[in-house]
């Protein structure tokens, strides 16, 4: 998915001391399946778990460019977990960043991991960076079809 952070929440987690946060996401471009949404145009997706680093610290780390996102569904993951239905829909409108590295972003047009985010990104896939962003995003809507097709 294609989009641009545009609010960073806290809620607090199981983990004494700790909070999730999630990110409200705009949608420019959905590349593959359906994104699944309370708001039509947003997702939210969930950053980071059992944190104790205060929000306004995260907040400012948060990429405030266009960014492709390689995301997991949650409500399928309970289910793969074997998680009951309803904790499952608990999840049923939010994602996760599928894996370290799964945030490209563009800035300056240019497929990049925001400097403050490389100690959160350390497996960022090397053969984006510093290329043209829109040829990354087109590379993976051809990865795409080429796995449907075939």
């Amino acid at each position: 998915m294609v989009g641009r952070v545009d609010l960073l929440q806290e809620l607090p987690d199981p983990a004494p001391a700790a909070s999730t946060f999630y990110a409200r996401v705009a949608v420019h471009e959905v590349l593959l399946g359906n994104a699944r949404s309370l708001e039509p145009g947003w997702v939210d997706i969930r950053l980071l778990r059992g944190i104790t680093t205060p929000i306004e610290e995260l907040a400012s780390l948060m990429p405030d460019h266009l960014s492709l996102f390689f995301l997991a569904d949650l409500e399928v993951s309970a289910e793969e977990a074997g998680h009951p239905p309803a904790s499952a829909r608990q999840w049923r409108y939010t994602y996760a960043i599928n894996g370290p590295g799964g945030i490209i972003g563009e800035i300056d047009r240019t497929a990049r991991v925001h400097d403050d985010w490389l100690e959160l990104a350390p497996l960022f896939p090397n053969e984006f960076e510093g290329q043209p962003f829109d040829d990354v995003v087109q590379q993976v809507r051809d990865e795409i079809a080429e796995t449907a097709g075939g």
